[in-house]
């Protein structure tokens, strides 16, 4: 499977074989876009694209976590990542909304707080210093490494984050995590809420494992469940389900609230095997948004599964769209 591509867009040809014998190849094309205040997308510049909106052969490092090379197997659904600063602009609080597609989530985001005792002897938060600017990355939400007898202990979830303890002497004077699920918030010092992971969260981590990995009864061994994500990159409360191309995207809580639509790709694909002609539409693969930056960063994807076939003529066709 060869790929040509004579438009202005970057688009990548992952190929690969399928337990079934099958040969299966993934046509990527990924866009960044700047939204104004009226849901207006305007495309950057590839000067201008933030290194994790570009297409990835590596992973692509950040102060949000490490974005991961684009997977040739396909997702279950399309990921969500929210990434960038948020500056509370001297508020001690904020609530963040998400809508888009079939997902609805709230954040609840903190200036520093600690844990200090109150006057009947248990543990309370401090009220919330004023904000400022903050990254939406793993340290800043519930997890980290409580003091064991033999070394930290993660907190399997999330490793990285805060206010993870296993004792109330721990907890005394140390902080709180400043990102939250709404209505989920840590209420005792000793509760385990999941740690709202906006931006990529990796595979190898414990809210993904639980839902990639069952055990089987019957062989008492654990089993691969394809449906659970192996290869989603964002959480699991932001993975899994499609957003179809069209569906409106709202975010409010930092600044103007911003508002678009999913646009359609710019990029058709025709896939060319032997005598076949098969024009196709590529799907929403993974949105990532930086509110801050009033970014909207788009992946389009389309499979194809195919016999092997000697001398055969096999192309992937990618021609950019009327404007």
């Amino acid at each position: 499977m060869r790929l040509s591509n004579d438009t202005s867009y970057e688009a990548r040809l992952l190929r690969s074989e399928t337990p079934s014998e099958r040969m299966m190849a993934a046509l990527i094309v990924r866009v960044a876009y700047r939204v104004d205040e009226q849901g207006a997308l305007t495309r950057l510049s590839a000067e201008e694209t933030p290194p994790w909106a570009q297409l990835r052969d590596d992973a692509v490092l950040a102060p949000e976590g490490s974005f991961e090379p684009d997977p040739t197997l396909p997702r279950t659904g399309t990921d969500v990542m929210l990434v960038g600063e948020v500056d509370g602009g001297g508020q001690s609080s904020l609530q963040l909304r998400l809508e888009v597609g079939p997902y609805r989530v709230g954040l609840t985001i903190s200036g520093k707080r600690r844990w200090e005792r109150g006057l009947a002897g248990d543990l309370w938060p401090t009220p919330p210093e004023p904000i400022e600017r903050l990254t939406l990355a793993p340290e800043v939400a519930f997890g980290g490494a409580a003091a064991g007898r033999y070394g930290p202990l993660p907190y399997p979830n999330n490793p990285r984050g805060r206010g993870y303890y296993h004792a109330a002497k721990e907890a005394l004077g140390a902080p709180l995590a400043s990102v939250e699920w709404s209505g989920e918030e840590v209420q005792a010092w000793d509760q385990r809420p999941e740690p709202a992971v906006v931006g990529p969260y990796p595979q190898a981590w414990w809210s993904r494992l639980q839902q990639v990995w069952v055990r089987d009864p019957e062989s008492q061994s654990l089993r691969l469940r394809p449906d659970g994500g192996p290869f989603d990159q964002a959480h699991p409360r932001l993975s899994g389900r499609d957003v179809p191309v069209g569906a409106a995207i709202e975010l409010q809580g930092i600044g103007a609230p911003l508002r678009a639509r999913i646009p359609r790709c710019p990029a058709a694909v025709t896939w060319i095997l032997g005598d076949a002609r098969c024009p196709r539409e590529l799907q929403v693969d993974e949105l990532i948004v930086d509110p801050g930056r009033r970014l909207l960063a788009v992946a389009w994807r389309k499979s194809v599964h195919y016999e092997y076939v000697r001398h055969q003529d096999r192309r992937a066709i990618v021609e950019e769209r009327p404007a």
